[in-house]
């Protein structure tokens, strides 16, 4: 049930970061969010596996920059990102991650 509620969460983040940055955009809706959160924290949690503790902080950055710009590749019908765009989002996923932490998403 937890992943179920951080999942819905994590689509709402990306609507909300969608709406707020120009070159990010979510597709289909709530559907179309739900896919790319999903697919935005199978990336993470790869990354995380590879990085391992050195993922904080500025690397911890990149590695958000890199796994929003992946994902576009991934799921190109719901997510459109620029380079700019994904450096945007990435600072503002991280402000609410910052502010909301992971244990209640």
């Amino acid at each position: 049930m937890a992943t179920v509620v951080k999942t819905l969460i994590s689509a709402i983040t990306l609507i909300g970061v969608s709406i707020l940055t120009p070159g990010f955009t979510v597709k289909g809706g709530i559907v179309g969010a739900l896919i790319a959160a999903i697919v935005i924290s199978l990336l993470n949690y790869l990354a995380g596996q590879i990085i391992g503790e050195k993922g904080r902080g500025f690397t911890g950055f990149i590695v958000a920059v890199l796994v929003l710009l992946l994902a576009r590749y991934l799921v190109p019908k719901y997510l459109v990102v620029t380079v700019p765009g994904a450096i945007i989002a990435a600072l503002i996923i991280g402000l609410v991650d910052k502010f909301i932490p992971t244990t209640l998403r």
